[in-house]
């Protein structure tokens, strides 16, 4: 089933809030701007991107609505990583903060989803790099062991992906939020691939008629003269190809894909 691509949520769809008024709104951006402001003091020291990591993971702590698990701190990271902040230290940053867990890989890579994708042929170096981060990260997951960060990570990745809305569930646990992630990423990236190679790729409204689904988002254009970009455009379908096999080769993900494909039909019924 074709994956129509979540979009990112953009600050003009939620009711703005006045930042005298110290509305949510004011404070996720400043939350977003300290963070950003610790991430470059700790460059300008020099320090590796570890501790970059680590000073923006500590100025989430210190912040007075401070969220466990490392939640706010990829929001921050991939608020201005996307794409005010669109740099090769900033990606390695990030990387470090997934690897080291002080960020959880699978809410990262949600929170990247609907804003990469969908900009990957303007910005082909962050597709390549997030595509990098798939391979690494998706392919065999680590979970949080405490149930109550179980339960925000998995409204935060539903909220990122939109997979209630998507499969028709009202609710989902964590198990069923990791297997209809990792499908939907699966999903995603053949009608990427598929796309990319100039072929059409179409997907059904809540009406059962099928239309053409749109992959580069709305209105957008880029420069084919380019020929730096244009490669990377062309290496980013291999990339995608081999983050597919990599991802479908392994034994987790290929139950998970038995279960979906065994219960597809109840899923979609519910």
């Amino acid at each position: 089933m074709p994956t129509q691509i979540p979009r990112a949520i953009s600050t003009t769809e939620v009711p703005k809030t006045s930042s005298h008024a110290g509305g949510p709104m004011a404070a996720v951006a400043e939350l977003e701007r300290r963070v950003m402001a610790a991430v470059k003091a700790s460059a300008e020291r020099g320090d590796p991107p570890l501790l970059q990591a680590a000073e923006a993971a500590r100025c989430i702590r210190e912040a007075p609505a401070f969220t466990p698990g490392g939640l706010a701190l990829s929001q921050a990271l991939v608020a201005n990583l996307c794409f005010a902040h669109n740099t090769a230290a900033m990606w390695k940053l990030l990387d470090q903060a997934m690897l080291s867990r002080l960020v959880d890989p699978l809410h990262t890579l949600a929170l990247l989803t609907p804003r990469v994708v969908p900009n990957r042929r303007e910005q082909p170096e962050a597709y390549m790099l997030y595509l990098e981060l798939l391979g690494r990260y998706a392919v065999a997951p680590v979970y949080p062991e405490r149930m109550e960060n179980k339960d925000m990570l998995a409204k935060s990745i539903d909220g990122a992906m939109q997979l209630s809305h998507r499969f028709g569930f009202q609710h989902l646990d964590f198990g069923h939020t990791v297997i209809l992630f990792v499908l939907s990423l699966v999903d995603m990236l053949i009608d990427c691939i598929l796309d990319d190679c100039g072929l059409p790729v179409t997907s059904a409204d809540e009406h059962g008629n099928r239309k053409d689904m749109n992959f580069n988002g709305k209105g957008r254009s880029f420069d084919r003269g380019d020929e730096h970009r244009e490669h990377l455009r062309r290496k980013n379908i291999l990339m995608s190809i081999e983050v597919v096999e990599k991802v479908t080769a392994n034994k987790i993900t290929q139950v998970f894909l038995r279960l979906v494909n065994r219960n597809t039909y109840d899923v979609l019924s519910l």
